[in-house]
């Protein structure tokens, strides 16, 4: 899980043997520096989104977890789990406001969900494809995903998710 700025990024966890997959890096601008936090679940495929000092993780691999964690730019907390137990899923927004889509659960899924900054609620839109393991970018109430693994193969789609509260729907792709 990444997320930040180019002078300031986390990545997190990862599909590596050694260290465990429960370390943090830090990056400067310049360089990557291991930090002394570490996550409560080593992981990888998991969603990251926010900003070094206020940054979000959810779910991943292996096994599939409905873990979050909550980075503040020193340490790993316990947030809101996850509805349903998913990894290479794709996401957008921040510690405070995410939206978690698709990913895998043994096959790929439709679902999403949208985090408050406490708690993940199941939202009443979906994506038009299952789909993991595909790029996505946004905010908490507009995202994009594109491409990724489909039960049938591989897929060149994209799907746009637009919320608001200003409008009867609550989300649509």
């Amino acid at each position: 899980g990444s997320f930040g700025t180019q002078t300031a990024a986390v990545a997190a966890g990862g599909n590596q043997p050694s260290p465990a997959k429960n370390v943090t890096e830090e990056y400067n601008g310049t360089s990557w520096t291991t930090v002394p936090a570490t996550l409560s679940i080593g992981r990888e495929d998991m969603l990251g989104g926010g900003t070094e000092s206020a940054g979000i993780i959810a779910g991943g691999s292996p096994p599939a977890t409905s873990s979050t964690e909550e980075y503040d730019g020193t340490n790993w907390t316990t947030g809101g789990a996850l509805n349903t137990a998913r990894y290479a899923a794709q996401g957008s927004g921040t510690q405070t406001s995410a939206l978690f889509m698709g990913g895998n659960t043994g096959s790929s899924t439709t679902a999403i969900e949208q985090y408050n900054g406490t708690s993940w609620n199941n939202s009443s839109a979906s994506l038009a494809t299952a789909r993991d393991s595909a790029a996505s970018a946004g905010s908490s109430t507009s995202g994009m995903v594109v491409g990724g693994s489909t039960p049938g193969g591989i897929t060149n789609t994209s799907e746009e998710f637009d919320f608001s509260t200003n409008i009867i729907t609550p989300g649509a792709w």
